[in-house]
């Protein structure tokens, strides 16, 4: 995997914890600046955060299966730490496919291609 592409990762892996804490947070700061809201305002800004803990769940769902297919694949890994890292990633979760990105993906060697050269007769 080549390097921008463990960054891309990367970013989709951490994605849904940074979400968490900016919908949490917003969702918390619209409730505590009115201390009698409208209940339009209410409807309105707790349909907004279903929609951010929506999308939280499509990709957390996603990214699980990526890395379980990962994990499966990997030829590093005997049975045994196979199986610890699925059960991380099925109990764990969003909080382990951090972990597991970092210590299994990012730092592992990227692998570049190497071009060939037109001009050069493959025999």
């Amino acid at each position: 995997m080549s390097k921008n592409s463990k960054i891309i990762l990367g970013i989709f892996t951490f994605l849904p914890i940074v979400i968490y804490f900016v919908s949490f947070g917003f969702f918390f700061s619209l409730i505590g600046e009115n201390i009698h809201p409208e209940p339009d305002a209410i409807i309105s800004n707790i349909s907004l955060f279903f929609y951010f803990i929506a999308f939280v769940l499509m990709l957390s769902i996603g990214l699980l299966i990526y890395y379980l297919i990962h994990i499966a694949r990997n030829e590093n890994f005997d049975s045994n730490e196979r199986l610890v890292w699925i059960l991380i990633m099925f109990f764990a979760g969003t909080l382990g496919a951090p972990i597991y990105w970092y210590l299994n993906i990012w730092k592992t060697p990227a692998v570049e291609t190497i071009g060939v050269d037109e001009d050069e007769d493959l025999v």
